[in-house]
């Protein structure tokens, strides 16, 4: 860790203090529910993210409503009290990957269920833009470069290595549904008007430098963009169509041109790049509906495909989403994963403003898996179960009264089954095997992921930090930071190859630690400035000296945790009014042990 690590993480570690401070302030009772009680306008946001393929995405941060968490080793997360006025919109971001994203009506005062898909933006083309470049998939679906069309960083023409990265999403493609961005295609028109959008191609465009920097066209510049009508749509592809961008902060479609139909392709004009969608747009109208088993059980947290969106089912087995007025299509409970594919429903023309209910579907019955969570108190239990085999993901969320009960395969297969409880970070892991016959159903036993803590007696199973400080009023005091997964962390960050951790606990005391790496090892201040250790006790907070060691003892898998010990020399800063002068409070620190849960890397 060179001093420019120690100067410039500062700052992150400064806003971790503050998280930790904010959090200890607002924290009236561990107890409380992490959905409010007067349910306005709130859901918890919980989910998976997902690359093309369906593998689950660790390390993906995931934002709504402005408020972010990262996903697990699952690709699982958990966003609570997430404000809404009649749609919440969720993004999942990664380096590599186009930003996925998903539109949603929430379910008020409960867990709203989201599935993520993104799709790797490795570049398909690489270019020099000082002349006109034609660039097409093997599909027909392309842009045109113009040349010295694209503008550098800091202004002017850019001329160097230009990196192109367009992928195409066909309405035909199988996936479509869950790749989608936005997911819930509503536009605004040109005139402001809300519009439910049925779309006949999509074409997402990345131009980068050498050094990743993202780049666009240069101001009066355009490019021609093409894209080919699926074969069963052009029969209804009319011989012009609007085109529209997707906003990233908003997740709406936005009219911007249009495009003309030649032969079977669309081909229209673009100022900049982002991703272009041909849509005709329409008025809106509601499905709902509901899935049951053989057996007339709801069947919760499986995929309805609704026309070209897509929603999961809740715990009751009902899903919802808006359709564009007029329209026919098709549903389908779509879960190959879980062997459960049913017949499709037609649904024709739904009116402007119309909610129509969807006959329910009743689909051959999955084998299950259930468990209940245990607790020594009313400890709120929000979090989701991740079931893995065979290189398959499956997850499910868990509310209530800590029961759950999962659907999975009826194929007799060993799996292994994790359980995490959201709010507190506890997991644990057992195997277990499949049932092997539909409606079958395999009890996984009883699961301990509170960890003990009683919102009475927060220490009761917390993850633990102690250190002895003397000095500054301090005299061989020793100092507890018993702290909850939820507050006691750490993260690696790839691109700068540090471990940061932060652990905050009651009566305002916290530790923030950051070394050099992602192993164990004695990091010394003293030695090329590898360490920044700050501490925070009660109202007066800490930062390290000259001589200060950390020693990592342990380095988990994510998940997992890390631990080791810490001592050396410190001081308080103060600035005092009346003199104007900067005043040092030096303390020494020994006996120092931490311990934090391992979250996933970010880069």
């Amino acid at each position: 860790m060179k001093t420019h690590l120690k100067k410039s993480t500062f700052f992150l570690i400064s806003l971790l203090i503050i998280s930790s401070v904010a959090f200890n302030a607002c924290k009236k009772d561990l107890a409380e529910p992490i959905i409010t009680s007067d349910y306005s306008n709130l859901t918890a946001v919980s989910g998976l993210v997902k690359n093309k393929q369906g593998n689950p995405i660790a390390g993906a941060t995931v934002t709504a409503s402005g408020k972010s968490t990262v996903t697990d080793a699952n690709g699982a997360f958990l966003i609570s009290e997430v404000t809404y006025n009649d749609r919440a919109f969720v993004v999942g971001s990664k380096s590599g990957y186009f930003n996925g994203s998903v539109g949603i009506k929430p379910k008020k005062g409960e867990i709203t269920r989201v599935e993520i898909r993104m799709l790797e933006n490795a570049p398909n083309f690489n270019i020099t833009p000082t002349s006109t470049q034609n660039l097409d998939l093997a599909n027909g679906a392309g842009i045109r470069i113009n040349a010295n069309s694209v503008a550098a960083i800091g202004g002017g023409i850019y001329t160097g290595n230009l990196n192109v990265a367009i992928v195409h999403l066909d309405p035909s493609d199988p996936d479509f549904t869950s790749i989608t961005p936005g997911a819930d295609l509503i536009g605004t028109s040109s005139t402001g008007t809300t519009r439910q959008l049925q779309s006949f191609g999509m074409l997402m465009v990345q131009l980068t430098d050498d050094a990743g920097n993202e780049l666009q066209l240069a101001p009066g510049n355009t490019s021609t963009v093409t894209m080919p009508v699926p074969a069963d749509m052009i029969g209804n592809a009319p011989s012009t169509i609007p085109l529209w961008h997707f906003n990233e902060t908003s997740g709406i479609w936005e009219e911007e041109g249009q495009a003309t139909l030649q032969g079977n392709e669309y081909v229209g004009t673009v100022t900049h790049f982002s991703t272009w969608n041909c849509d005709a747009p329409f008025d809106r109208g509601t499905v709902r509906g509901r899935i049951l088993d053989c057996n007339g059980q709801p069947v919760e947290g499986i995929k309805v495909k609704i026309g070209q969106t897509s929603d999961i089912t809740d715990n009751q087995g009902y899903y919802e989403r808006f359709v564009p007025a007029g329209v026919n299509f098709n549903v389908q409970v779509n879960q190959p994963l879980l062997g459960i594919v049913s017949n499709e429903v037609p649904v024709n023309g739904v009116s402007d403003g119309q909610t129509f209910n969807v006959p329910t579907i009743n689909i051959i019955c999955p084998a299950y898996i259930s468990g209940t969570i245990t607790c020594s108190s009313n400890f709120p239990i929000i979090g989701y179960a991740a079931i893995n085999w065979n290189g398959n993901t499956f997850t499910n969320t868990i509310e209530g009264d800590g029961t759950f009960r999962i659907a999975v395969p009826a194929n007799g297969q060993a799996a292994s089954l994790t359980i995490v409880n959201s709010f507190t970070g506890f997991s644990e892991t057992v195997s277990i095997n499949f049932p092997s016959v539909g409606g079958g159903t395999t009890n996984a036993g009883a699961f301990d992921v509170c960890g003990n803590v009683d919102p009475t007696n927060p220490s009761g199973g917390a993850l633990q930090q102690s250190f002895v400080i003397n000095g500054d009023g301090f005299n061989n005091q020793t100092i507890l930071v018993s702290s909850i997964p939820l507050t006691a962390f750490s993260i690696y960050t790839i691109s700068e190859n540090v471990t940061f951790g932060i652990a905050s606990g009651e009566q305002g005391n916290s530790i923030t630690i950051g070394f050099t790496g992602n192993s164990i090892g004695n990091f010394n201040v003293s030695n090329n400035n590898d360490v920044v250790f700050t501490t925070t006790i009660g109202a007066n907070s800490y930062i390290m000296g000259d001589n200060f060691t950390v020693n990592v003892t342990q380095y988990g898998n994510v998940g997992g945790k890390i631990k080791g010990t810490f001592s050396g020399d410190a001081k308080r800063i103060f600035f005092n009014e009346v003199t104007q002068t900067v005043e040092e409070f030096p303390v020494t620190i020994t006996n120092g042990v931490f311990e934090l849960q391992r979250n996933p890397d970010q880069e």
